[in-house]
């Protein structure tokens, strides 16, 4: 794929309606509100694929950001993996606030109960730092 149709494709590829999109401050605001179809479909994608092993391992992950940015930003993701393979069962990316614009509480015990949904009453091991405790 040649340069020019690489950006022609990235320029006018859209997951969502912008339009749509509630201004910064009102209710209903989304950080995430551009990639969230795309995110939810993985992590649909990512739990219907892979039955995870006994043992889980939860732990932050940075992701290099360099959009329309003059700077390099760093994005935080928490994601819960197979020990073992490393294989990525579940992940949130950390936005801050919840959708509700509230500053969380809790923030590690709610990070790891919403990873392991999907997992709660099974026998697992789940491993993390101190973080979450």
């Amino acid at each position: 794929m040649s340069h020019d149709r690489y950006f022609a494709i990235q320029r006018d590829l859209h997951l969502t309606d912008s339009n749509k999109q509630p201004a910064k401050g009102e209710d209903g605001f989304d950080r995430l509100y551009k990639v969230r179809p795309m995110k939810d479909m993985c992590k649909k994608s990512f739990r219907e694929q892979y039955d995870p092993p006994q043992n889980i391992s939860i732990d932050e992950g940075m992701v290099k950001y360099k959009g329309r940015l003059g700077f390099v930003q760093y994005i935080e993701v928490w994601i819960a993996a197979a020990s073992d393979t490393g294989y990525v069962h579940a992940f949130n990316v950390y936005t801050g606030k919840s959708l509700d614009g509230v500053q969380e509480k809790n923030l590690g015990h709610k990070v790891v109960m919403d990873l392991m949904e999907t997992m709660l009453y099974e026998y697992r091991h789940v491993y993390f730092n101190n973080f979450f405790h």
